[in-house]
């Protein structure tokens, strides 16, 4: 069986440009050749016949793996919200992390990646990657708009006291890092992490006097960490994080979380906080914390005091 080359009349330079424009925002062939109204044999046979359109096409294949990527690593950080029914008719907001399609598509296409960063440039690819890039920002600010959802046990943003007066006192001075990183929810936990910390020290230091703490100590103020809302604010944290209360049997605090939607380059608050299911969770932290001292032969106890 022979194969037919495709007729050079069924392609015209625009329909090269929408079926590149549309492989860069899909890494999908076979739909980047419809949205184009050819045939994707046809579209493999221009490919290895054409090296102008070969290297668009290596091109566009760039673009869209970079751009996956982005979206891996947001899905890595953030996850995706999805809704979970229970057989009782009541419904939970999870965050999932699969992304088994997307690492697909990042192997299938990986060596075509590669690839264009050795391609030279030219008129053409310019005048593509310029169409691309102009396409895709339309596409990002759509996405804005329809905005995205995430459940964080802190919130971003940089709408908090502690955050101005690091700006002002840390960044300002040049003695911070990376400016853009400030508000982020990573940025944000960090921050937090620290008071919850220098809060524990603090405790520690109510019982057993203002003088360096031992970690024995330390752990004491840990376990009697209470952080109430009027305590948060007089921090500066206001809303980023719930209150806390630890003992030495709950290491784990309110365990809250806060939904938060993308709006207009910046996440908001879309939830007040709200808990899991604590009795089922804490039933699995109580069975794993009974198995993993059972092999390590550990007492459990508290500390006096």
């Amino acid at each position: 069986m022979r194969l037919r080359n495709a007729s050079p009349k069924a392609w015209t330079k625009a329909k090269e440009k929408e079926f590149l424009t549309v492989l860069a925002e899909t890494c999908n062939v076979k739909l980047a050749a419809q949205e184009s109204g050819v045939s994707p044999q046809h579209a493999y046979a221009r490919r290895k016949s054409h090296a102008a359109f070969r290297a668009g096409w290596i091109e566009a294949i760039g673009i869209a793996y970079g751009r996956l990527e982005l979206i891996l690593l947001d899905r890595a950080l953030n996850g995706t919200e999805k809704i979970v029914r229970r057989r009782d008719g009541s419904e939970e907001r999870m965050v999932d992390y699969s992304n088994q399609v997307a690492l697909t598509l990042l192997k299938m296409h990986r060596e075509t990646a590669i690839e264009a960063d050795f391609e030279p440039p030219s008129e053409e690819i310019e005048e593509l990657r310029e169409r691309i890039s102009t396409k895709l920002d339309r596409l990002k600010r759509q996405e804005d708009e329809r905005g995205a959802g995430t459940g964080k046990s802190e919130c971003a943003g940089k709408d908090f006291g502690v955050v101005r007066d690091i700006e002002k006192h840390v960044y300002a001075k040049g003695k911070g890092g990376d400016a853009r990183l400030v508000g982020s929810v990573l940025w944000n936990r960090g921050v937090a992490m620290a008071m919850f910390t220098v809060e524990a020290v603090r405790t520690a230091q109510g019982k057993y006097g203002k003088k360096p703490v031992t970690g024995e100590q330390t752990r004491w103020g840990i376990e009697n960490l209470n952080i109430d809302q009027k305590r948060l604010d007089q921090l500066g944290f206001a809303t980023m994080v719930p209150p806390v209360k630890l003992s030495c049997s709950d290491h784990g605090g309110s365990g809250l979380v806060r939904f938060q939607q993308w709006e207009n380059g910046k996440w908001k608050p879309a939830s007040d906080w709200m808990s899991g299911d604590r009795a089922m969770i804490r039933k699995m932290v109580e069975e794993s914390a009974a198995k993993y001292a059972t092999e390590k032969g550990i007492s459990a106890g508290c500390m006096k005091g």
